[in-house]
């Protein structure tokens, strides 16, 4: 597993969620409720995990294999992944109040209507792509 280097291996991270969360619903699930750092397209209008999106070419199957058996040359958690995200775009993970309602909205179209019930929003923090 490799950390993310520019916004395009972001972009891929973040559709591969997208389009792969349906099926490994609770996951997704889990990872919507744990995450306080969020990437946001702008163009698609979609949001991904940083821990999920900060690895280049990261699907759902390689990160049931990740938390199984975590990769030995690389730390697994949302901290190393952020700051690869940072580093990759040169933008920071802000507070922002005009995209935690379009969380919620995008979270339950892609998963459960209620999936952040009784999550703590004021947590959340995003980083919008160029």
């Amino acid at each position: 597993m490799e950390y993310v280097a520019n916004t395009q291996q972001i972009l891929k991270s973040l559709r591969v969620f997208n389009s792969q969360a349906k099926a490994a619903e609770d996951r997704a699930t889990k990872l919507l409720r744990q995450t306080t750092y969020w990437v946001f397209d702008p163009k698609d209008k979609k949001f991904g995990p940083s821990k999920f999106v900060g690895f280049a070419e990261m699907t759902f199957q390689i990160y049931e294999k990740a938390i199984k058996q975590p990769p030995r040359h690389a730390r697994f958690h949302g901290q190393r992944t952020k700051q690869a995200i940072e580093k990759a775009t040169e933008f920071e993970f802000l507070s922002d109040d005009d995209l935690c309602g379009s969380l919620v909205s995008w979270g339950e179209r892609l998963v459960i209507s209620d999936v952040f019930v009784h999550v703590n929003q004021n947590k959340w923090r995003f980083l919008r792509l160029p």
